[in-house]
């Protein structure tokens, strides 16, 4: 279970979200897997779509801001300082 001083936006652990896709699969509503690990329901959705679309329960990479410029201009701009 998640502890109650969990911070803000905290995310879960993959034994917790191993728990929560077993507990689907095993036809447990969302409400009361919800419940039973304090989250909201999107959190829930979240961690199935993640399941379903890439099969695993780990936290995918964040995508970063894009690139002002190509590699091949970068390359000259650091060359020339």
């Amino acid at each position: 279970e998640i502890s109650g001083n969990r911070g803000k936006y905290h995310g879960l652990s993959l034994e917790q979200r191993a728990a929560i896709l077993a507990m689907a699969e095993a036809g447990v509503s969302e409400r009361r897997i919800a419940r039973k690990f304090s989250v909201w329901g999107s959190t829930m959705q979240r961690t199935k779509r993640r399941w379903e679309a890439h099969y695993t329960p780990q936290s995918l990479p964040r995508t970063s801001r894009p690139y002002l410029y190509c590699y091949r201009t970068r390359r000259l701009i650091y060359q020339s300082i």
